[in-house]
């Protein structure tokens, strides 16, 4: 079960006890993001290529900045995965491996995980 965080619960109490509107839950709610992360809790992209076994990279970036560097990283790792794939999957909420895969005629594996 997802954790809802104490101001979206809040919101959420004020509309069903009808001290608010839904417009006025709805416009706070987007004030403090919908209830998505804090920045205590931020998540981060890690981008990791290992070669022959070894870390050639060990990329790790605050979610917020993962569209600027998307092209930086699929560079560096060589991938053929589409980004979109990779940025519809942490839109939903992906926690964990995104995407592994190996290229064997290289000896390399690279992984995109959100921490």
């Amino acid at each position: 079960m997802a954790k809802i965080n104490p101001e979206r619960m809040q919101i959420l109490t004020m509309l069903q006890e009808g001290k608010i509107s839904v417009s006025e839950a709805e416009r706070l709610l987007d004030a403090i993001g919908n209830g998505r992360s804090q920045p205590s809790e931020q998540r981060f992209l890690r981008l990791r290529v290992l070669e022959q076994g070894q870390i050639a990279v060990n990329l790790r970036i605050p979610l917020e900045l993962v569209q600027s560097f998307a092209q930086v990283a699929s560079v560096i790792a060589g991938m053929s995965t589409a980004w979109e794939t990779v940025a519809s999957r942490i839109e939903a909420g992906m926690d964990g491996r995104i995407v592994e895969f190996e290229q064997p005629n290289e000896n390399r594996k690279v992984e995109i995980l959100v921490e």
